[in-house]
């Protein structure tokens, strides 16, 4: 879960990256980069397609 503030819009590309980052930084290693990451249809953001690319 990721609090915003009273004005922020819901379900943004950079929410999606804030849980993302934060997410893979909890796995150990460079077991990260092997991860396969599956996101539904409000995933599918230009800036979350070419993130980490």
């Amino acid at each position: 879960m990721l609090p915003r503030t009273g004005s922020a819009g819901s379900n943004t590309a950079a929410d999606h990256l804030a849980v993302l980052d934060q997410a893979l930084d909890q796995i150990p290693g460079s077991s990260a980069a092997k991860t396969l990451i599956r996101v539904d249809g409000a995933g599918a953001a230009h800036d979350l397609h070419v993130w980490r690319s």
